[in-house]
């Protein structure tokens, strides 16, 4: 994401990162950015990092605290000799005595309730696992925004910030929308029902005729009444949930899921076709394509490259997708020479296995 907004984003990749940089989540996560693989244990690998460090407005790991501390690249060490840098942070678990356990996506999703409230526990199910529940990827958009705000402040007030967040933390934004009342007893918040269809009648999920499903969402009495104009009026079950969910149910069996899109849209009645395929053809969709909500990009190790492109629009200012996924070390030489070192320089670390020379072989 700060690639997008125009940063100059370096990852320093491990040596041995070679086989998780061409992986579809390495792929994913590494587009925008410049690659150089250091061997971080080598002094001539440290070194180049200490380069990198004093031209760098932000330093960003993800390491546990203690091993940033043991390589010296700790926020204390390093804003002792630059005051200005902006440190980020991010774990697997909150700031606290959990904060040097290594954690991943579903150890949060299963301690911040998403795996609970995804398998509706509530209503007698296992839990879930929840394969997109934006522990990951939730916990990196925290870090772009604190980076942001901290680099806002240094311009403000000129100096430096430590920001930190979590996977726990993205996963209790996440699942936010769930209190009690102050004796412990569950609140009237909205739970997923035992099919894990929705939360009531009107918020849920339909099979048609077709076999095919449609999501419903008349979550106001408005859209209920239009809803009720179209689908024909609900007789005799009002105010009994389930009565209601069956007799809808039926409904939608009697006709495909086209058909009642297009009474239902026509009639004003929010719904939407659970669509599978919707995220293969937006890439054959010539306006996201124009708008670059879709970027097709190149990457050394697949070639060419599609993945969801700009997903912020600024005015008059512009994003940028700056390049494709790097591989592991594709600018190892190229950065190390704009921090000062000569092709003979370069050609020693590599020979001594301080860094992975990794720019990739013309197609």
């Amino acid at each position: 994401m700060l690639a997008d907004l125009g940063a100059d984003v370096i990852k320093v990749h491990a040596l041995h990162d070679t086989y998780w940089a061409g992986t579809h989540m390495g792929l994913g996560t590494n587009r925008g950015k410049r690659s150089i693989a250091l061997n971080l244990k080598d002094k001539g690998g440290l070194d180049a990092m200490e380069h990198l460090i004093e031209t760098a407005d932000v330093v960003t790991t993800n390491w546990r605290p203690g091993a940033a501390a043991r390589l010296g690249l700790d926020d204390d060490t390093l804003r002792e000799r630059h005051p200005g840098l902006i440190y980020c942070n991010t774990r697997g678990y909150e700031k606290g005595p959990r904060s040097a356990l290594p954690g991943t996506d579903q150890t949060a999703a299963a301690l911040s309730g998403t795996e609970w409230e995804d398998g509706a526990c509530d209503a007698g199910n296992p839990p879930l696992w929840s394969r997109s529940n934006m522990g990951d990827t939730g916990n990196a958009l925290l870090a772009a925004i604190a980076i942001v705000a901290a680099l806002y402040h240094r311009e403000k007030t000129g100096e430096g910030q430590a920001v930190s967040t979590s996977i726990v933390n993205a996963g209790l934004l996440h699942t936010s929308y769930a209190w009690i009342h102050a004796d412990g007893t569950p609140a009237d918040w909205g739970h997923v029902d035992g099919d894990q269809y929705g939360l009531s009648p009107y918020y849920r999920l339909y099979q048609c005729s077709d076999d095919d499903w449609l999501f419903l969402a008349a979550v106001s009495e408005p859209a209920r009444a239009r809803l009720r104009a179209v689908i024909g009026e609900l007789e005799g079950v009002s105010g009994n949930a389930r009565r209601e969910a069956d007799l809808l149910e039926s409904r939608f069996r009697s006709r495909t899921v086209a058909e009642w899109f297009a009474r239902l849209d026509q009639g004003g009645v929010p719904v939407e076709i659970v669509d599978e395929g919707f995220c293969r053809s937006i890439f054959d969709d010539p306006e996201a394509r124009a708008s670059q909500l879709v970027a097709e990009t190149w990457s050394g190790s697949v070639g060419r490259f599609e993945d969801p492109g700009l997903l912020i629009n600024m005015s008059p200012a512009e994003c940028v997708i700056q390049r494709g996924p790097s591989m592991c070390g594709e600018h190892s030489r190229e950065i190390l020479l704009e921090h000062g070192y000569s092709d003979e320089e370069v050609d020693d670390l590599v020979a001594e296995g301080a860094v992975l020379d990794g720019a990739p072989e013309p197609w």
